[in-house]
């Protein structure tokens, strides 16, 4: 599991100095414009455990390059803010591989 190396999301309840403290993050979905990180939860308690620092366990964005049949096989992932909502700042795109509904497909 790909360690989170950098988290920009200061107002996240995982966050603490730039370092995620849940277990592990979910990473989007197959049908969300931008991989967003669904773990990411706005409030002024710190949660999470101090001495974890988080991974990612779930990553549903099938058109990134790191994802393996929802695995993140990424070295390692940093989580930016883009628009308010966390996002992982390490995902590259494939392109553009839907099929005949315009679902993304497993490659």
């Amino acid at each position: 599991m790909p360690p989170i190396e950098h988290c920009e999301a200061k107002d996240c309840a995982f966050n603490r100095t730039s370092k995620c403290h849940a277990f592990a993050i979910q990473v989007g979905g197959p049908d969300d414009p931008r991989p967003n990180c669904d773990t990411f939860y706005k409030t002024t308690t710190e949660c999470g455990k101090e001495n974890i620092v988080a991974g990612v366990g779930t990553c549903k964005v099938l058109t990134c390059k790191y994802n393996e049949l929802l695995a993140c096989l990424a070295p390692q992932v940093n989580v930016q803010v883009y628009n308010g909502q966390a996002e992982c700042a390490t995902y590259r795109s494939l392109g553009n591989f839907l099929d005949a509904y315009g679902k993304p497909v497993f490659n």
